[in-house]
């Protein structure tokens, strides 16, 4: 599975900053011709704000595609926090599919501060989602052929936010935004809706009390320092649990691995079933013991971590977990996400949400505190505008029922000119991938839908050409 989407940020109790999950894509299907890209390069200004000097070089790909001609409109991908051929490589409805409508060109953009897009010197001062989406409407006014070039933007997780967001901020530039799984409210959670959803999801499938089981037991055994050897081993730690702060990992880690299963329980493997079949067939064994249960927790974390069956040991504890620093420094400056786990609302060992502990944190980590208020404020993901989007037109919100990050998403909005769609059996921004056998019939039906929508917002654009004036 594909890191491509918002990763998750825990602070531990100690407040210090937790290593954020990281996640794969799921693998590319078998394709006669697998897709190509050319890679372009835009200069832009590093600081186009205050026009401070400088410039950093941006990234594009540009789809190899038969079909696409000068005359057609443009798809752009806005890429988020990963490398922008993690995404290209993953999305395959949006190369393989959605490509050949339209004889359209598809662009996969690249953030800056990720993959190869970065500063140098490297500072931290210029990364925002102004700056951001600013390198984005140059960049597309470059691209497009003319002034009346359809553009339609796309975006999954955080990149479908700020596809969500350049429609509504560059309405002259971008004509329509799909937004996949953009949980464009999730400042506004008090911490527990992420995995109170996860919850959700292994309740689905019938194993949530059993996870909530094996974790008390888990507890009970960590506590004795005896164990510890046992436990490395029985989790194939690639180093041995040596006190606290390597079981809190260990717990952190528990965490990652449910999150990764369900936010990407995609079709035909249905990873989150697959875990919870590791609880479900234990409860019906005729003995069962402490050890047995936690036995049980270590081997369901083969399919998050180890679907490959080639991973010796893993790296639990703190010193060697991967994380990504810039996505930390944007949580800690604009993209405030209340995230953590109560043990109530959700199955996980405790570590409830404290924003003075992370804002703490973020201090002693990069020298800044979280503005907490400024999606709200700056893009008007606010209370009031919730429910209405009254504000912005010709954007599609599209969830998955069954995606941990849909407390934070557009479930519904009053406004004749936002489409928003739940897709039955969905996980995060299932939509835009390669389409399997195993698609349900709402995942098709939703793909259709935002092919319908683009050709609408096409035709609109023909039919409402820029103005010339003498």
């Amino acid at each position: 599975m594909v890191s491509l989407f918002l990763l998750l940020f825990l602070p531990f109790s100690s407040a210090r900053l937790f290593h954020p999950f990281h996640h794969k894509y799921p693998p590319q299907p078998s394709l006669e011709q697998v897709p190509t890209y050319t890679e372009l390069w835009f200069q832009e200004d590093l600081d186009h704000i205050n026009r401070d000097p400088g410039s950093i070089d941006i990234r594009a790909l540009r789809l190899n595609s038969p079909y696409s001609l000068p005359s057609g409109p443009l798809i752009v991908y806005l890429g988020g926090e990963t490398p922008i051929e993690w995404a290209f490589n993953g999305l395959g409805f949006l190369t393989t599919n959605l490509s050949q409508y339209w004889n359209c060109t598809v662009y996969f953009l690249e953030h800056r501060y990720y993959g190869e897009s970065l500063p140098k010197p490297f500072t931290w001062n210029y990364l925002s989602t102004e700056q951001v989406l600013y390198d984005y409407a140059d960049i597309i006014m470059q691209l497009r052929p003319s002034n009346d070039t359809p553009v339609v933007v796309t975006g999954a997780s955080y990149a479908g936010m700020l596809a969500a967001w350049m429609r509504m901020k560059y309405p002259h530039v971008v004509d329509g935004a799909i937004a996949s799984s953009a949980p464009v409210f999730m400042g506004l959670d008090n911490g527990s809706g992420y995995f109170a959803n996860v919850t959700g999801v292994l309740n689905y499938y019938g194993c949530s009390s059993y996870v909530q089981q094996a974790f008390y037991y888990l507890s009970i055994l960590s506590n004795q320092t005896e164990y510890w050897p046992q436990l490395s081993s029985l989790f194939h730690s690639c180093s041995v649990f040596k006190s606290t702060s390597d079981i809190e990992f260990l717990n952190q880690w528990l965490l990652g691995g449910f999150a990764n299963v369900v936010q990407f329980n995609y079709p035909p493997s249905w990873p989150a079933n697959a875990t919870c079949q590791y609880f479900n067939v234990y409860s019906h064994t005729t003995s069962q013991s402490a050890w047995g249960w936690v036995q049980t927790l270590a081997a369901s974390m083969q399919v998050a971590y180890n679907a490959s069956g080639t991973a010796d040991c893993f790296p639990i504890t703190g010193d060697t977990l991967d994380y990504t620093e810039v996505w930390n420094y944007q949580i800690c400056t604009e993209m405030w996400c209340p995230q953590g786990t109560t043990n109530v609302t959700d199955v996980f060992p405790p570590y409830p949400w404290d924003p003075a502990a992370m804002a703490a944190a973020c201090s002693a980590a990069y020298g800044v505190y979280p503005r907490t208020d400024w999606v709200s404020i700056n893009y008007g993901m606010s209370p009031l505008n919730a429910q209405t989007l009254k504000y912005a037109s010709n954007i599609m919100f599209t969830d998955g029922q069954l995606d941990p990050w849909l407390y934070g998403c557009v479930k519904s909005s009053s406004n004749p000119n936002i489409v928003v769609k739940i897709m039955q059996g969905g996980a995060h921004a299932t939509d835009f991938l390669y389409p399997t056998s195993g698609d349900t019939q709402d995942i098709r039906d939703t793909r259709t839908q935002e092919i319908s929508l683009i050709q609408t917002w096409v035709n609109s654009k023909a039919q409402s050409p820029t103005p010339t004036y003498a």
